[in-house]
Protein backbone atom coordinates (compact mmCIF):
# COMPACT_ATOMS: atom_id res chain seq x y z
CA UNK A 1 0.00 0.00 0.00
CA UNK A 2 2.68 2.30 0.98
CA UNK A 3 4.60 2.04 -2.25
CA UNK A 4 1.82 2.51 -3.94
CA UNK A 5 0.71 5.68 -2.39
CA UNK A 6 4.38 6.85 -2.95
CA UNK A 7 3.94 5.93 -7.07
CA UNK A 8 0.68 7.91 -6.82
CA UNK A 9 2.21 11.27 -5.57
CA UNK A 10 5.26 10.45 -8.02
CA UNK A 11 2.50 10.08 -10.53
CA UNK A 12 1.35 13.79 -9.78
CA UNK A 13 4.39 15.11 -9.73
CA UNK A 14 5.71 14.08 -12.80
CA UNK A 15 2.24 15.16 -14.66
CA UNK A 16 3.05 18.43 -13.02
CA UNK A 17 6.77 19.23 -14.05
CA UNK A 18 5.79 18.15 -18.06
CA UNK A 19 6.64 20.34 -20.99
CA UNK A 20 5.34 23.69 -19.99
CA UNK A 21 6.12 27.02 -21.41
CA UNK A 22 8.35 29.92 -20.05
CA UNK A 23 7.44 33.33 -20.17
CA UNK A 24 9.16 35.47 -22.02
CA UNK A 25 12.47 37.25 -20.51
CA UNK A 26 12.18 40.93 -20.17
CA UNK A 27 15.10 43.05 -19.65
CA UNK A 28 15.74 43.79 -15.84
CA UNK A 29 12.53 41.97 -14.42
CA UNK A 30 11.97 38.25 -13.88
CA UNK A 31 8.78 35.94 -13.79
CA UNK A 32 6.82 33.25 -11.32
CA UNK A 33 5.01 30.29 -13.66
CA UNK A 34 3.81 26.80 -12.93
CA UNK A 35 1.23 24.19 -13.00
CA UNK A 36 -1.75 24.02 -10.22
CA UNK A 37 -3.03 20.77 -10.42
CA UNK A 38 -6.01 19.59 -7.64
CA UNK A 39 -6.19 15.84 -7.13
CA UNK A 40 -8.00 13.47 -4.91
CA UNK A 41 -6.69 11.79 -1.59
CA UNK A 42 -3.86 9.51 -1.63
CA UNK A 43 -5.91 7.18 -0.26
CA UNK A 44 -8.97 7.40 -2.08
CA UNK A 45 -6.86 7.02 -5.24
CA UNK A 46 -5.01 4.19 -3.91
CA UNK A 47 -8.53 2.46 -3.14
CA UNK A 48 -9.94 2.89 -6.89
CA UNK A 49 -6.78 1.59 -8.50
CA UNK A 50 -6.82 -1.71 -6.37
CA UNK A 51 -11.16 -2.10 -6.47
CA UNK A 52 -13.51 -3.59 -9.30
CA UNK A 53 -16.47 -2.08 -7.54
CA UNK A 54 -17.96 0.64 -9.84
CA UNK A 55 -19.12 1.94 -6.74
CA UNK A 56 -15.13 3.35 -6.15
CA UNK A 57 -13.47 2.94 -9.51
CA UNK A 58 -13.94 2.87 -13.32
CA UNK A 59 -10.66 1.56 -15.04
CA UNK A 60 -8.90 1.93 -11.99
CA UNK A 61 -9.40 5.70 -11.72
CA UNK A 62 -12.16 7.48 -9.10
CA UNK A 63 -15.67 7.37 -9.91
CA UNK A 64 -16.95 10.62 -9.03
CA UNK A 65 -20.15 11.03 -7.73
CA UNK A 66 -22.56 14.09 -8.16
CA UNK A 67 -22.06 14.39 -4.21
CA UNK A 68 -18.15 14.13 -4.40
CA UNK A 69 -15.52 16.98 -5.09
CA UNK A 70 -14.47 16.03 -8.97
CA UNK A 71 -10.92 17.64 -8.47
CA UNK A 72 -9.56 17.12 -11.75
CA UNK A 73 -12.56 18.89 -13.33
CA UNK A 74 -12.27 21.77 -10.46
CA UNK A 75 -12.38 25.23 -12.19
CA UNK A 76 -12.02 27.64 -9.14
CA UNK A 77 -8.22 27.44 -8.05
CA UNK A 78 -6.65 30.38 -6.97
CA UNK A 79 -2.85 31.43 -7.23
CA UNK A 80 -1.94 34.38 -5.77
CA UNK A 81 1.25 36.72 -5.56
CA UNK A 82 2.18 38.94 -2.71
CA UNK A 83 3.21 42.20 -3.95
CA UNK A 84 3.76 44.81 -1.42
CA UNK A 85 4.33 47.52 -3.25
CA UNK A 86 0.21 46.96 -4.73
CA UNK A 87 -2.41 48.97 -3.07
CA UNK A 88 -5.04 47.51 -4.83
CA UNK A 89 -7.56 49.24 -7.45
CA UNK A 90 -8.40 46.48 -9.98
CA UNK A 91 -12.02 46.00 -10.57
CA UNK A 92 -13.77 41.80 -9.79
CA UNK A 93 -16.90 40.97 -11.60
CA UNK A 94 -19.81 38.76 -9.90
CA UNK A 95 -23.17 37.95 -10.91
CA UNK A 96 -25.88 36.32 -9.40
CA UNK A 97 -26.42 32.94 -12.09
CA UNK A 98 -29.50 30.65 -11.71
CA UNK A 99 -29.77 30.10 -7.50
CA UNK A 100 -26.34 30.64 -7.10
CA UNK A 101 -23.47 33.42 -7.82
CA UNK A 102 -21.18 32.93 -10.85
CA UNK A 103 -18.40 32.40 -9.01
CA UNK A 104 -17.94 30.17 -5.30
CA UNK A 105 -14.92 31.53 -4.91
CA UNK A 106 -12.69 35.24 -5.05
CA UNK A 107 -9.25 36.56 -4.39
CA UNK A 108 -8.99 40.01 -3.87
CA UNK A 109 -6.24 42.45 -2.89
CA UNK A 110 -7.89 45.06 0.16
CA UNK A 111 -8.38 47.97 -2.46
CA UNK A 112 -9.76 46.52 -4.96
CA UNK A 113 -13.83 46.78 -5.95
CA UNK A 114 -16.07 44.20 -6.02
CA UNK A 115 -18.96 44.40 -8.92
CA UNK A 116 -22.09 42.46 -8.63
CA UNK A 117 -24.73 42.54 -10.99
CA UNK A 118 -28.25 41.28 -9.58
CA UNK A 119 -30.04 38.99 -12.48
CA UNK A 120 -32.49 38.17 -10.25
CA UNK A 121 -36.38 39.22 -10.09
CA UNK A 122 -35.94 40.64 -6.51
CA UNK A 123 -34.03 43.33 -4.90
CA UNK A 124 -30.76 42.03 -3.59
CA UNK A 125 -28.79 43.73 -0.34
CA UNK A 126 -25.22 42.13 -0.30
CA UNK A 127 -22.60 42.53 1.94
CA UNK A 128 -19.28 40.89 3.16
CA UNK A 129 -18.17 40.17 6.66
CA UNK A 130 -14.97 38.63 8.42
CA UNK A 131 -14.64 36.46 11.43
CA UNK A 132 -15.29 39.23 13.83
CA UNK A 133 -18.48 40.20 11.97
CA UNK A 134 -16.76 43.71 10.74
CA UNK A 135 -19.23 44.14 7.79
CA UNK A 136 -18.94 45.82 4.60
CA UNK A 137 -22.46 46.51 2.59
CA UNK A 138 -23.64 47.30 -0.46
CA UNK A 139 -25.84 49.69 -1.88
CA UNK A 140 -29.53 47.99 -2.47
CA UNK A 141 -29.54 46.38 -5.96
CA UNK A 142 -32.86 46.08 -7.78
CA UNK A 143 -33.05 43.85 -10.41
CA UNK A 144 -30.78 44.41 -13.81
CA UNK A 145 -28.71 46.56 -11.78
CA UNK A 146 -25.01 46.43 -10.36
CA UNK A 147 -23.51 47.74 -7.03
CA UNK A 148 -19.71 47.67 -6.04
CA UNK A 149 -17.65 48.18 -3.03
CA UNK A 150 -14.35 48.66 -2.33
CA UNK A 151 -12.77 46.06 -0.08
CA UNK A 152 -11.56 46.83 3.23
CA UNK A 153 -11.26 43.85 5.05
CA UNK A 154 -8.88 41.10 5.13
CA UNK A 155 -9.14 37.38 5.61
CA UNK A 156 -10.89 34.51 4.53
CA UNK A 157 -14.86 36.28 3.98
CA UNK A 158 -18.08 35.91 3.58
CA UNK A 159 -20.09 37.73 0.57
CA UNK A 160 -23.93 37.06 0.95
CA UNK A 161 -27.42 38.94 0.10
CA UNK A 162 -29.65 38.88 3.00
CA UNK A 163 -32.40 38.27 0.97
CA UNK A 164 -31.14 35.24 -0.54
CA UNK A 165 -29.11 32.53 1.33
CA UNK A 166 -28.10 30.41 -1.82
CA UNK A 167 -26.46 33.59 -2.84
CA UNK A 168 -22.85 33.37 -1.19
CA UNK A 169 -19.30 33.57 -2.58
CA UNK A 170 -15.82 32.59 -0.27
CA UNK A 171 -13.73 35.58 -0.45
CA UNK A 172 -9.59 35.57 0.59
CA UNK A 173 -8.64 39.36 0.94
CA UNK A 174 -4.91 40.34 1.71
CA UNK A 175 -3.24 43.45 0.85
CA UNK A 176 -0.81 43.19 -2.13
CA UNK A 177 -2.50 40.02 -3.42
CA UNK A 178 -2.27 39.69 -7.44
CA UNK A 179 -4.74 36.75 -8.13
CA UNK A 180 -5.12 34.17 -10.81
CA UNK A 181 -7.94 31.93 -11.61
CA UNK A 182 -7.05 28.60 -13.07
CA UNK A 183 -8.57 25.05 -13.92
CA UNK A 184 -6.79 21.95 -12.37
CA UNK A 185 -3.55 21.25 -14.46
CA UNK A 186 -3.22 24.79 -15.72
CA UNK A 187 -0.45 26.65 -16.42
CA UNK A 188 -0.55 30.22 -14.29
CA UNK A 189 1.92 32.99 -14.65
CA UNK A 190 3.07 36.17 -12.88
CA UNK A 191 5.40 38.14 -14.93
CA UNK A 192 7.23 41.54 -15.33
CA UNK A 193 7.98 41.09 -11.67
CA UNK A 194 10.94 43.17 -9.94
CA UNK A 195 13.95 40.73 -8.56
CA UNK A 196 13.14 40.26 -4.80
CA UNK A 197 11.25 37.59 -2.72
CA UNK A 198 7.60 36.98 -3.10
CA UNK A 199 4.98 34.97 -1.17
CA UNK A 200 2.95 32.38 -3.31
CA UNK A 201 -0.58 31.42 -1.93
CA UNK A 202 -2.13 28.32 -3.64
CA UNK A 203 -6.05 28.55 -2.51
CA UNK A 204 -9.31 26.25 -3.17
CA UNK A 205 -11.72 27.74 -1.05
CA UNK A 206 -13.36 24.13 0.11
CA UNK A 207 -9.42 23.16 1.59
CA UNK A 208 -7.25 26.19 2.40
CA UNK A 209 -4.54 28.23 1.77
CA UNK A 210 -1.14 26.64 0.80
CA UNK A 211 1.82 29.41 0.88
CA UNK A 212 4.94 29.23 -0.44
CA UNK A 213 7.75 31.23 -1.53
CA UNK A 214 9.51 32.06 -4.95
CA UNK A 215 12.64 33.87 -5.88
CA UNK A 216 12.58 36.29 -8.68
CA UNK A 217 15.84 36.38 -10.12
CA UNK A 218 16.99 39.08 -13.17
CA UNK A 219 16.25 37.99 -16.57
CA UNK A 220 15.05 34.80 -15.06
CA UNK A 221 12.35 32.67 -14.90
CA UNK A 222 11.24 31.06 -11.56
CA UNK A 223 9.03 28.03 -11.74
CA UNK A 224 6.64 26.96 -8.72
CA UNK A 225 4.31 23.82 -8.97
CA UNK A 226 1.33 22.94 -6.50
CA UNK A 227 -0.27 20.12 -5.98
CA UNK A 228 -3.76 20.83 -4.08
CA UNK A 229 -5.40 17.68 -2.03
CA UNK A 230 -6.47 16.90 1.61
CA UNK A 231 -2.86 15.25 1.85
CA UNK A 232 -0.85 18.42 1.02
CA UNK A 233 -3.00 20.76 2.76
CA UNK A 234 -2.17 18.27 6.28
CA UNK A 235 1.49 18.50 5.81
CA UNK A 236 1.10 22.04 5.03
CA UNK A 237 -0.22 22.71 8.75
CA UNK A 238 2.31 20.57 10.52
Amino acid sequence: MKTLRLTVIGVWMGLLTGCVSAPKIIPGKGAVYGVVKAASHKDMVAKAAQSSDPLYSIGGKINYTKDMINYPELKELYVCLVDPGYQGGREHHLATAGEGMSLRSLAVASGDTIRIKNQTPKVQNFYIVDHLEDIQVFPPMPPGKEGSITVRLEGILELQSEDDVNLVTTVLSKPGLIPRRVGSGTRYSFEKLDPETYDVIFWFWRLGAIHRQAVVEKEKNTRLDQVLSVDQFFHNKK
